[in-house]
């Protein structure tokens, strides 16, 4: 009887082991099942996140080109109006300076009315994130495309409206009678003088880049994107630098898409890079525009600007603005510039304008713990190649227009251009 109640208990003791050792498999189990379960939904929140702000991203880009859009139209109505219009260039100005922010902040101090009407955009917009974008013009800024292409040429000389294939100079041709010197020399004085005036604001950019010149750093870019410049900068052949590099890549030989290019031109580091952002674009632009131009550049321009007539400019942009070139030039003739210094410009290639053609716009755009920056520019589309002799014109069947011919005007009027400028570049991360 003992014996048999020894066994019981032996065979008791193996069932409470195995039921023990049981409930611990089952409770790893479902602490693995619950981990795993949490990290799936981890990601599937991370990835809802990550696609929400990527949609805010898309959103803003959308946004911004409206915003630029009714900037134009505002111009338009400013130039329709002459003098009789009841705003300044200034104030048309800020409808695409205004950044935008969704969901919109509650600035301090603001009525209840107000704090109600944000309150119910807010909830009415639902957008499980925020976005913020900022628009900068680009316009102010000398286009290092234009070292090779000429707008004013477009559509009027064979091959000159195509970027990619610049035109020939003509045989027997005089090089230093080429129209493009010119322009190509005034960028080189205009960036020594920027040089000049960094050099004596900055100790360490002065030791680190005084063997530099504007002629260097504009050959370089020159031998860069026009495929006709055997030689950059510093007069050696132009395939050397790159070939030479690990690893070695090839020249560009075609128009600039963005300022971050020039990370990959001979001289050019990320110093020189932001250095010369401030002052240049990859952008198609009209001219200079003097409502947002960098002292910086007005010093290049007009060199001989005293620093208290260089304040008297600033305050006459920042109060009213200038709402066409011939505003710009009377009053510039105020400050002791005249004809001369027109025709200087002018001579150069360069012209003046007041309206604002070019944009880059900064986006950034979050939802939970996602993050997306994006940068683009926005601006004319790029000009289409010329029509080749004998080649059939093709049309449109949507519109009836041809698709193939560069002298088509495009469509819309001066007076009522509906077109939203175009995304010329866009980097996302």
């Amino acid at each position: 009887m003992k014996k048999k109640s020894r066994i019981l208990g032996n065979e008791s003791g193996v069932a409470m082991l195995m039921a023990l050792t049981s409930i611990t498999i089952l409770a790893v189990l479902a602490g693995e099942l619950i981990y795993e379960t949490e990290v799936y939904h981890k990601i599937v929140f991370n990835s809802l996140d990550q696609l929400r702000a990527q949609e805010l991203a898309k959103s803003g880009l959308k946004l911004a080109r409206l915003q630029t859009l009714a900037g134009k139209k505002a111009n338009q109505a400013l130039a329709e109006l002459g003098k009789a219009a009841p705003i300044s260039q200034v104030d048309v100005d800020r409808i695409w300076q205004t950044p935008l922010l969704l969901p919109p902040p509650v600035l301090p101090g603001s009525s209840i009315g107000v704090r109600d009407a944000v309150k119910k955009l807010t909830d009415k917009l639902d957008l499980s994130g925020s976005l913020v974008v900022n628009i900068y013009g680009e316009s102010g800024k000398l286009n290092l495309n234009r070292l090779v292409w000429r707008p004013e040429t477009r559509g009027n000389q064979p091959g000159a409206a195509n970027p990619a294939a610049p035109p020939a100079p003509a045989p027997g041709a005089d090089p230093n009678a080429d129209p493009l010197l010119k322009l190509r020399q005034s960028f080189a004085v205009a960036l020594n003088e920027m040089l000049k005036q960094k050099r004596d604001e900055s100790e360490e950019f002065r030791l680190k880049y005084e063997a530099l010149t504007g002629e260097i750093l504009i050959g370089n870019v020159l031998s860069w994107i026009d495929p006709r410049t055997e030689v950059d900068g510093e007069g050696v052949p132009k395939q050397s630098y790159y070939r030479d590099q690990n690893p070695s890549y090839s020249i560009k030989n075609a128009p600039l898409y963005s300022l971050e290019e020039l990370h990959l031109v001979k001289d050019f580091d990320d110093t020189l890079v932001d250095f010369m952002s401030k002052n240049f674009t990859a952008l198609l632009t009209e001219g200079i525009n003097v409502n947002s131009i960098e002292d910086t550049m007005i010093k290049a321009l007009f060199p001989k600007i005293a620093e208290d007539t260089l304040v008297k400019f600033n305050e006459k942009r920042t109060e009213t603005g200038f709402s066409k070139p011939d505003d710009f030039w009377t009053f510039m003739q105020t400050l002791g510039f005249g004809q001369e210094d027109k025709k200087v410009l002018d001579d150069a290639g360069i012209s003046i304008v007041t309206t604002e053609t070019a944009f880059r716009v900064e986006i950034e755009a979050r939802s939970g713990d996602a993050r997306k920056v994006w940068v683009a520019h926005l601006g004319a589309a790029p000009p289409k190649p010329t029509q080749a002799p004998n080649q059939p014109v093709q049309i449109d069947p949507n519109t009836g227009q041809p698709l193939n011919n560069s002298n088509t005007s495009p469509s819309g009027t001066a007076s009522n251009d509906n077109s939203v400028p175009l995304v010329v570049y866009l980097k996302t991360d």
